[in-house]
């Protein structure tokens, strides 16, 4: 009897299992019955230059109805031409309306008199129950010269719809397993096939597809035209023919260029040229056919160039000193303007922190190299440098004044009457207690404050004097200064946060002080 019940209730606990099972089978097959799909036979499309290019768009729509909504399409061409490398972009919406059932579209893309390349990417936004979007991307269409450049790709490509939120969170997911579920398609049947092939055959162009046409050979006529407008006056240009002329008399030829007019004689050119390895730019913008900048470089002006500004002292002082403090350079950028060339290197360090060489060379003479420092966005440490710098100064001239007798004697006396390098030895001791008690940007600002003032007592100046006016004068007067400009630039870049200080620099800053005073 007990078994009969176990027995009756496992045949009731499976019927409600199957009848669960039944309607999820049903839920899941309402759910996911309902879709939109869409495919194209390749990735890449090959016609020849004056073809259209016609690419049929598969659709299936498993709605019991039809669907409207948005059809998005962005195309990107790089077309060339004479040596030249133009790019041209564009995107379009239009309202689109997806059959029931399965479909074809023959998007055509038009043509190009020149070889070039269109990227394109389809997307169809519709609304059922929620937002949907339905996309297909990096579709290439090349336009070639011969029979002989075009290429076999098999390699098709379909996405189906889903939600706006999911398209989101698994687009690169898609894009990866677009191939896995392309083989997984279930081919479509004979009937099917024909219905497919007798569509194609009578070229059934939706005014969608028509408007697409006609907006991209529109946007491609006008933009192809301004550019060999552009061209035209550009090669006309007095100025633009003198430094092309010196390119081709120094043995370079043209290779490759953009041009970004924005009308028939206005916009902005770049030029390359190449000359056994090595290469040249040429660079500039006109407006109203007036040339407002024209620059010419070349890889053996940058090389001659950085040889000069590399046996400049200055220049190896900055250069050696931020290298020392894990900065490492990047690469030079060069200006000119008429005889004036500026030189500017960028520095950083593993903390993305950076320095900068400002230089100047005029009619082939340096007249300038100047470390910069970026200021930190804290400002509140400047603050707090400039209150113990009044501070500090304030004890300086109270000791100064201690003896009201030497009030009356010159300035020049007072200084000689001051035991300045005690001063100066008492400001070390206080710069190394502050950087114990882990005050270390104030540590490395009075360190260089001390080396200041003892050669300001030393040299006898009447003001106070900054670490650049300090190593300007050591060399008029011929006293070594290498050590002295090693600590103060490293004092400078602690102080506007350029530098994360540490024991061992600071250590080796005391001891040059120690020495300088000591002399």
């Amino acid at each position: 009897m007990k078994n009969d019940k176990t027995k009756k209730t496992k045949r009731v606990s499976l019927i409600n299992a199957l009848i669960i099972l039944s309607f999820m089978i049903i839920f899941c097959s309402s759910v996911y019955s309902e879709d939109i799909a869409m495919k194209i036979n390749s990735s890449e499309y090959y016609f020849l230059v004056n073809q259209n290019a016609v690419i049929p768009l598969e659709l299936n729509n498993t709605y019991n109805h039809a669907v409207s909504g948005t059809l998005t399409y962005s195309i990107s061409q790089q077309i060339t031409q004479s040596g030249f490398q133009y790019s041209n972009s564009n995107t379009q919406q239009s309202s689109f309306s997806v059959p029931q059932g399965n479909s074809i579209v023959n998007l055509d893309f038009g043509t190009s008199e020149n070889p070039s390349t269109m990227d394109i990417s389809l997307s169809f936004n519709f609304v059922e129950n929620e937002s949907k979007i339905v996309s297909l991307d990096n579709i290439k269409i090349h336009f070639v010269s011969d029979d002989s450049q075009k290429q076999q790709n098999s390699q098709s490509q379909q996405s189906t719809s889903q939600s706006n939120n999911q398209q989101q969170s698994q687009s690169q997911n898609n894009q990866n397993n677009q191939n896995q579920q392309s083989s997984q398609q279930q081919e479509p049947t004979n009937s099917q096939m024909q219905q497919q092939q007798q569509k194609l055959q009578n070229n059934q162009l939706p005014a969608d597809s028509n408007a697409l046409k006609d907006e991209i050979k529109k946007q491609y006529d006008n933009q192809q035209k301004m550019k060999d407008e552009f061209q035209k006056e550009l090669s006309k240009n007095s100025e633009f023919q003198k430094k092309h002329q010196e390119m081709l008399s120094e043995g370079y030829n043209l290779t490759n260029g953009n041009m970004n007019p924005t009308s028939n004689n206005t916009g902005d050119f770049n030029l390359n040229y190449e000359k056994n390895g090595e290469t040249a730019n040429l660079k500039g913008n006109m407006v109203n056919g007036t040339m407002q900048d024209i620059q010419k470089t070349s890889s053996e002006d940058t090389q001659k160039i950085m040889n000069q500004l590399r046996n400049n002292s200055d220049f190896k002082n900055y250069d050696k000193t931020l290298k020392k403090q894990g900065f490492n350079s990047t690469s030079p950028k060069i200006s000119k303007q008429g005889n004036q060339t500026n030189i500017e290197i960028e520095y950083k360090n593993q903390l993305n922190e950076t320095a900068k060489i400002l230089s100047t060379i005029e009619n082939e003479e340096i007249k300038k190299v100047e470390l910069e420092l970026k200021h930190s966005k804290n400002w509140l440490w400047y603050v707090f440098i400039i209150i113990i710098l009044c501070v500090l100064s304030y004890f300086i001239s109270k000791k100064l004044k201690k003896n009201k007798l030497e009030l009356e004697v010159t300035p020049k006396k007072i200084e000689k009457t001051i035991d300045f390098r005690k001063e100066a030895r008492k400001m070390i001791q206080e710069a190394k207690e502050l950087f114990e008690s882990n005050e270390k940007k104030e540590a490395y600002a009075l360190a260089s404050l001390a080396i200041r003032f003892f050669y300001r007592c030393k040299l006898e100046t009447k003001k106070d004097i900054t670490g650049f006016e300090l190593v300007k004068l050591l060399k008029s007067k011929k006293i070594n200064y290498e050590e002295t400009q090693k600590c103060l630039n490293l004092c400078g870049l602690v102080e506007f946060a350029k530098y994360n200080p540490n024991k061992k620099d600071f250590d080796k800053i005391i001891d040059i002080a120690g020495k300088i005073i000591r002399e």
